[in-house]
């Protein structure tokens, strides 16, 4: 059971981290290329956080679902 924990832990943090890295580049992109240059350079953090966050809330709750006991 705590193998499985650590899986979707691990599974959290690195579509966590690949949405970061990805969001950071899509800012910089906007912000530094002159072919891509936009003063909506701030909407792929933006769309990142908000990514980030629902992917984290999806885990944590199925986490929870599946192994910690039902106490009704």
């Amino acid at each position: 059971m705590r193998l499985g924990e650590k899986r979707l832990c691990d599974l959290s943090s690195s579509l966590t981290n690949f949405t970061v890295a990805i969001g950071v580049l899509g800012a910089l992109g906007l912000y530094f290329l002159p072919t891509f240059r936009s003063q909506y350079f701030w909407l792929p953090l933006v769309v990142m956080i908000g990514i980030a966050l629902c992917m984290r809330w999806f885990v944590i709750r199925y986490a929870r679902r599946r192994y910690e006991p039902d106490f009704d």
